[in-house]
C-alpha cells in the first residue's frame, strides 16, 4: 500500500529532485548529473585541472547532441532573453570563437546537466531557488550567486558527455508550461537585470541574438570616444563667457 500511494503523489519540480538529490549526498564533492543525459562518457581527456582549487565555486562539461553537435559549451547572460547556451549547434570540431570551445576558461554560468560543485559551497549559497524557479533558469541563478559570493565558473571542454537535453522535464514552452515560463521569465529579468545586461565574460561588440558569436548591429554599445566628447563639451558648458563688464 505504501508503495502504491508514493507512485501516486505528483512529481515534484525537476530543480526540486536535485536539490532533494543534494540533501541526501555525505559526501564533500556532489556531481549534480541531469538523468536525462546518458551516462556515457565519451571523452575525457585529463583531468579537470578546476575541481579543487580555492574560489572555484562550480565547473560545467562540454555537453553534446546525439549527432555529435555541442548542446553546452557555457552560459552567456542575456544571449536570447534571459541566458543561453555559447556556440550551441556547432559542429564537435570546430574551435569556436577565439577557440573558447576548445578551451578551459572562466565563464558566467554553467549548466546544472552536467556540474560540478562542493557540497558546502551549494549549501553556503542556499542552494537551487525552487521557489521562484522551480524548473528554468535556476541553474543560472545559482552560477550567479556563486559569483556574488566571489566564487569562480569554470567552463573545461576535457570532460565530454551526450546530453539529450530536456528529456526528462519536458520542453518550456509547450501550452501547460508557458505561465510558469513567463513567471520564471519575469523573476530573473527583475533580479538579474543589470547582470542580464553585460556579461563581464562576452565581448559587449558580440550580438545577443544568436548562439554563434558574430559582430552585433546595430552595435550594443557606444563608442567611446563618444562619451569623452559629451563630458568635454558638457564642461565648455559649465564655463561661463566673460561679460562684457569683466573684459574692461
Amino acid at each position: 500500500m505504501t508503495n502504491d500511494h508514493q507512485l501516486q503523489q505528483p512529481r515534484p519540480p525537476y530543480k526540486v529532485l536535485h536539490q532533494r538529490l543534494v540533501e541526501r549526498v555525505v559526501r564533500r564533492q556532489l556531481d549534480a548529473v541531469d538523468a536525462a543525459r546518458p551516462a556515457l562518457t565519451i571523452e575525457v581527456g585529463q583531468p579537470l585541472p578546476h575541481r579543487r582549487p580555492l574560489r572555484v565555486g562550480a565547473v560545467g562539461a562540454r555537453l553534446l547532441y546525439p549527432d555529435g553537435t555541442v548542446q553546452h559549451a557555457g552560459v552567456i547572460l542575456g544571449l536570447g532573453g534571459i541566458a543561453g547556451h555559447i556556440h550551441r549547434g556547432a559542429s564537435g570540431s570546430d574551435l569556436g570563437y577565439f577557440a573558447r570551445l576548445k578551451v578551459a576558461q572562466d565563464i558566467s554560468c554553467v549548466t546544472a546537466a552536467c556540474m560540478a560543485i562542493r557540497k558546502a559551497v551549494f549549501e553556503e549559497i542556499g542552494g537551487f531557488d525552487e521557489k521562484n524557479l522551480p524548473i528554468a533558469f535556476n541553474d543560472v541563478d545559482l552560477c550567479i550567486r556563486l559569483r556574488f559570493a566571489g566564487y569562480r565558473i569554470i567552463y573545461t571542454p576535457h570532460a565530454e558527455l551526450y546530453h539529450l537535453e530536456s528529456k526528462s522535464r519536458g520542453s518550456d514552452l509547450v501550452a501547460s508550461q508557458l505561465e510558469r515560463f513567463r513567471q520564471e521569465t519575469g523573476y530573473m529579468a527583475r533580479r538579474w537585470r543589470e547582470q542580464l545586461a553585460s556579461d563581464p565574460f562576452f565581448n559587449p561588440n558580440l550580438s545577443l541574438e544568436n548562439s554563434s558569436p558574430a559582430p552585433a548591429f546595430p552595435p550594443r554599445v557606444g563608442k567611446v570616444w563618444h562619451a569623452y566628447k559629451e563630458r568635454a563639451l558638457a564642461a565648455m558648458d559649465g564655463v561661463a563667457a566673460p561679460s562684457g563688464n569683466d573684459a574692461c
